[in-house]
């Protein structure tokens, strides 16, 4: 937390009692709200008995609505491998659970396509790659110009024999697939539960992850882009750039 935006403050000169953190206007941001964060957090990234564990020993109530999809969504991005059987299996119980997701994000949709494209490619089942593309792929670029052309690049991946070292080879990084899973869960976490996939308000969100991002990775990005802003703006350079790597140092350093 940046220390021209908030500060944290003692409440006693002893020791033994617990410090409070303020604004930048002295107002008191509330124990529950940083556990609420850190739930939130973890949560969102499926750390299911973490969360609950972290809480319990809080002794703060929690919305419990936010864990009714962690154990499918842990399960559906299991499944995001480099694998053709695993990530067709991931879009099965995707359209299952979820039926509205993907025809509703056609830029997700049009990516774990790509993907298994790829993994085919990966496997040197190029016939199988191109029949699924023209079954798959095709309809989705007919819509979309932007598709089109990005598929164009992952389509020229067939036309080497090494692939892998090939110009269009960064396409099969396995990077993508976390970008893949990322996306993915980000969506699937907006879900207020599982009925709401179902029901024409898909798009309903809940909790303070209501963005798709935490809120703590939130707050984390805005952070940083007003930080570099004001040290932009700012022509003696006097404010520094507020760095989250420098800021966990820093805390481990008063910790010594």
């Amino acid at each position: 937390m940046s220390s021209s935006n908030s500060r944290r403050v003692a409440s006693s000169s002893t020791n033994t009692e617990p410090k409070v953190f303020t604004t930048h206007n002295s107002e008191p941001i509330l124990p529950d709200t940083i556990h609420n964060l850190i739930f939130d957090y973890l949560t969102h990234h499926c750390y299911k008995e973490t969360a609950l564990s972290f809480m319990r020993e809080a002794g703060v109530d929690y919305d419990k609505t936010s864990l009714l999809s962690i154990d499918l969504r842990k399960e559906i991005l299991g499944h995001i491998k480099p694998s053709v059987a695993s990530l067709k299996q991931a879009m099965s119980l995707i359209f299952q659970h979820f039926p509205s997701l993907l025809p509703s994000h056609p830029y997700l949709y049009f990516h774990f396509h790509c993907q298994i494209f790829i993994e085919y490619v990966r496997v040197e089942k190029l016939l199988d790659a191109i029949e699924y593309a023209q079954a798959n792929v095709a309809p989705l670029t007919q819509s979309n110009s932007s598709f089109k052309d990005e598929f164009e690049d992952v389509a020229a991946l067939v036309a080497y024999y090494q692939p892998t070292q090939s110009p269009m080879g960064h396409l099969m990084d396995l990077q993508k697939l976390n970008k893949l899973e990322d996306d993915l869960n980000q969506i699937m976490a907006t879900y207020k539960n599982l009925d709401d996939s179902h029901s024409e308000n898909s798009t309903e969100k809940t909790g303070l992850g209501v963005h798709g991002l935490p809120a703590l990775d939130r707050m984390m990005r805005q952070l940083t882009r007003v930080s570099e802003e004001l040290h932009n703006l700012d022509k003696s350079k006097k404010f520094p750039k507020w760095n989250l790597s420098q800021e966990i140092e820093n805390l481990e350093y008063e910790k010594k």
